[in-house]
């Protein structure tokens, strides 16, 4: 058994230019990304056609908009989009966002 612990404070790094995904954890069932919002940025919207994917605001507000649905979330909310439907964030706010992103198999 292997055990990797990251401290988030540490891992999340913003850029004015864009966006940021930072890796957390990657194996051969389960993917774990920050996403580092800056004020005014966004993630393309993307479609996971073998994954489900779970958001966890961690500190902020954003936009999501997933599959036919617009949604205003803001920190310890979750979301989880399944595989095939389309997610895209926008932070509208003045205030950085950070996202944890879980991807695993879709059904398992």
């Amino acid at each position: 058994m292997s055990i990797d612990v990251k401290y988030l404070r540490e891992v999340a790094k913003f850029s004015d230019e864009s966006a940021r995904i930072e890796e957390l954890f990657k194996t051969l069932n389960l993917q774990a990304e920050l996403l580092c919002v800056g004020a005014g940025q966004f993630v393309s919207p993307e479609v996971s056609m073998s994954s489900d994917i779970l958001f966890w605001i961690l500190e902020g507000e954003a936009v999501f908009e997933a599959g036919d649905e617009v949604l205003v979330l803001t920190a310890n909310t979750s979301l989880l989009v399944t595989a095939g439907d389309s997610v895209g964030i926008i932070n509208e706010s003045d205030h950085a966002l950070t996202v944890l992103r879980v991807m695993g198999p879709a059904g398992f």
